[in-house]
């Protein structure tokens, strides 16, 4: 696991950086853990609130694979001051479209 969240912190490096005030004690994860996971597999746009700041840009579909996702969603879930939890590959793949 530790190999696909280095990879893909390395391909979302700047992402982590710039919004790492998105994923700290998400509520929008908490609320939703399937609806969080699915905007990153196939993409999201329209108007979201977290933690009560509200965002309306489009994030397109992430191009990496549904371990990797899985691992980067369990890392978050883990971090950032967020409950903890685990996600596996064959969840991020039911999301898919």
């Amino acid at each position: 696991m530790k190999k696909h969240v280095s990879l893909a912190i390395k391909q979302m490096g700047k992402v982590f950086q710039l919004h790492s005030h998105y994923l700290a004690g998400s509520d929008y994860l908490a609320a939703d853990l399937s609806r969080a996971i699915s905007g990153v597999v196939n993409g999201l746009s329209g108007e979201i609130t977290v933690n009560g700041e509200k965002y309306n840009q489009v994030m397109p579909a992430s191009t990496l694979t549904d371990e990797e996702i899985a691992d980067v969603f369990t890392y978050i879930l883990n971090n950032f001051d967020n409950k903890g939890g685990e996600v596996r590959a064959a969840e991020v793949k039911a999301t898919r479209k």
